[in-house]
């Protein structure tokens, strides 16, 4: 050693740097995942805070092992970055509310993140006292009121839930689903102040629903369980309520009484009122006329879905079915909650009547049953009777005649007794003797038009020039190619409608290619086209769409639709491009209705 120099110490303060440094950015590298609370111990119906901390590249936290003894209420995820040593670390951490579960000693389990574990913590829960039980039910209660407890199966009742509280109280009811029976909550809840039995003022929210039993016997409107947090204060901790319940009440549902019409459809109500309304109010009417018909059934207290149909035979009288055809639309259900939390439900159906042949029809009277609930005594919702007089001449066949396979044939006429004939001619409409007198005029314009077209020819000079025989067939033959081309392409459109279940314009497109055909007879059509093999699926097809669309909507099913769809896509793709014939038919008369 030479002038006092030490080299050992310096070299032992090197290697402790070094060390230090080492042993600093591997505790950080490797740091363990921390976990702490804010608390140890806890009252009964407190909640305590949970923190988890870790510099693991992890972004979840399985927190299942804490749902064992813990509910918890809220659980939020943060992240912060730090700079040490020129050397970012980013750490992560998750914040939970636990409220704990039962009594006695806890633990909060270790967790895992990635390869990392918390320590477990120890948690004391000290349970409440009686006289703290006391006063928190006087903080907070649950009342149920239901209006009655013995009623139809069917039947609507109302219950009303009740929240009272006089501090700040914040949670939600478990839910609710009875056995045996329908629950509906309506309207808005309520909120207000009442003073209760106990001479305390509370504030209080009320929420409504409609019960309605759907089986008889004896039924139980189970427990409803509120579970939320209260706070003294604005400023004051949270406490936990857990388990707060309403006492179960008993319902008794009878079953329908023997004194209901049998096969009637059940309809216990408070009031049934059943109304009508008619397009046109007169009971005179004209062969082509069109009437539509509306009735509304107005029920308070069940729901739409149990209202009836409302159930029309067939007219009756000197005409026939046959002489008044109905189209019935889908009906439209409604709802609507009173102020007084009542339910009111309408059913209202529309059916158009269009009249064909003259005559008396009577359409009979409509009687809907139903049990007074208040009264507890069957009732009736009726409509009367409604004859109709239908003058003027038959109308022609119309397409869509056929709505449905069972409609009868036309009656015969019968010859008219003495007294009708005496008062006959005051029935006939006026419409029919303008028909006649422009039919006249037109038959003499044309016989005119045909005279001087002759007559022309008959003077013309040696310079005019008549089209030959040859070219007339040419001209003829145009035509015929032109008219092949649109039915081609007017059958393709065909096949796309029913490929798309567009029913009535494809009731349209065929009305325009068979026009000329005898259409609506499908026969007469199959022969004009060279198929007439075809016309008895040509027939059910047709029938079958018009029952679809102005028949029996409620019977269809998506699966009858996309049958039908594809006979009529066979149908159309075996039908000719041209017919075999062109003769000359009467144009079809316009349909009536729908329009």
């Amino acid at each position: 050693m030479v002038n006092g120099y030490r080299p050992l110490p310096s070299l032992m303060l090197w290697l402790l740097c070094v060390t230090l440094a080492w042993l600093t950015s591997s505790g950080l590298a490797q740091a363990q995942a921390l976990a702490s609370v804010n608390k140890t111990t806890v009252l009964e119906g407190e909640t305590l805070v949970l923190r988890v901390r870790t510099r693991a590249d992890v972004l979840e936290l399985d927190s299942q092992p804490l749902r064992a003894d813990f509910r918890i209420l809220r659980q939020a995820q943060m992240s912060s970055s730090t700079l040490f040593n020129n050397t970012r670390n980013t750490f992560i951490e998750w914040e939970l509310e636990l409220a704990p579960r039962r009594t006695g000693q806890l633990v909060i389990p270790a967790l895992a993140l990635g390869n990392e574990n918390t320590r477990p913590i120890p948690i004391q829960v000290i349970p409440m006292t009686n006289a703290q039980r006391r006063g928190l039910a006087q903080q907070v209660r649950i009342d149920v009121a239901i209006e009655d407890d013995d009623l139809y199966v069917g039947e609507t009742t109302k219950v009303t839930l009740t929240l009272f509280y006089t501090v700040n109280v914040n949670g939600t009811f478990a839910d609710i689903r009875p056995e045996g029976a329908e629950w509906e909550p309506v309207g808005e809840r309520q909120n207000g102040m009442r003073r209760l039995d106990d001479g305390n003022d509370y504030r209080y929210t009320a929420f409504t629903y409609l019960y309605t039993p759907t089986q008889p016997g004896n039924l139980v409107l189970p427990e409803i369980e509120f579970n939320g947090q209260i706070r003294q204060s604005s400023w004051a901790a949270a406490q936990v309520i857990s388990g707060l319940r309403s006492a179960p009440i008993d319902i008794t549902a009878r079953d329908i009484p023997a004194e209901f019409p049998a096969g009637a459809i059940w309809l216990p109500a408070t009031d049934v009122t059943l109304t009508e309304q008619w397009s046109d109010p007169s009971t005179s009417a004209s062969v082509g006329d069109q009437q539509v018909r509306t009735t509304s059934l107005l029920a308070v207290g069940p729901a739409a879905h149990q209202l009836p149909k409302m159930q029309q035979s067939e007219p009756q009288g000197s005409a026939s079915r046959s002489s008044v055809r109905i189209y019935p639309e889908a009906p439209i259900l409604d709802e609507t909650i009173t102020s007084a939390m009542t339910r009111q439900s309408t059913r209202t159906e529309r059916q158009a009547h269009l009249f064909t042949q003259n005559g008396t029809v009577t359409l009979p009277a409509i009687r809907v049953p139903w049990w007074d609930v208040t009264r507890d005594e069957l009732r009736w919702a009726s409509l009367p009777a409604r004859t109709l007089t239908i003058s003027g001449a038959p109308a022609p066949a119309l397409p869509g005649a056929a709505v449905t396979p069972q409609v009868a044939p036309a009656e015969p006429n019968v010859a008219p007794s003495e007294t009708e004939t005496e008062t006959g001619t005051t029935d006939i409409n006026w419409r029919y003797w303008l028909f006649l007198l422009c039919s006249a005029l037109i038959g003499f314009a044309v016989w005119r038009g045909l005279n001087r077209s002759t007559s022309s020819e008959t003077e013309a000079g040696p310079h005019t020039v008549k089209p030959t025989k040859k070219a007339q067939l040419n001209t003829t033959r145009g035509g015929e190619q032109k008219s092949a081309g649109s039915e081609s392409v007017s059958l393709q459109s065909a096949q796309q409608h029913a490929l798309a279940h567009n029913w009535s314009p494809l009731l349209r497109t065929l009305n325009g290619v068979f026009a000329d055909s005898g259409w609506p007879d499908c026969a007469q059509v199959a022969r004009h086209w060279g198929v007439p093999e075809q016309a008895d699926d040509l027939a059910k097809a047709f029938m079958a769409t018009q029952a679809l669309l102005y028949g029996a909507t409620d019977a269809i099913t998506d699966d009858d639709a996309s049958k039908l769809s594809t006979e009529w896509q066979r149908l159309l793709a075996r039908w000719p491009k041209r017919p075999r014939q062109h003769e000359a038919k009467p144009s079809t008369p316009p349909q009536l209705y729908p329009r």
